[in-house]
């Protein structure tokens, strides 16, 4: 019982500064960046079906990374 007041208290910290960090990356990428918004209406090709699939690949990878984050925590 004595663990879930200062675990929480580092849980909080840690996704602070996630957040912190993320919003830090955008907000430097709209300072720092080259870019044109012109860039954002031009119309892009049609992707090939091959090319579509293999972009799932590493939403795939993504997702069973967080499945198996609860078998390890379940045997923790």
């Amino acid at each position: 019982m004595r663990g879930v007041g200062p675990g929480r208290v580092v849980g909080n910290v840690l996704a602070s500064l996630k957040i912190s960090a993320l919003l830090l990356f955008i907000v430097a990428g709209f300072a720092f960046g080259t870019g044109a918004m012109a860039n954002l209406s031009t119309p892009a090709a049609t992707p090939a079906v091959g090319s579509w699939l293999f972009a799932l690949v590493p939403v795939l990878f993504a997702y069973a990374g967080w499945n198996a984050a609860s078998y390890v925590a379940e045997e923790i």
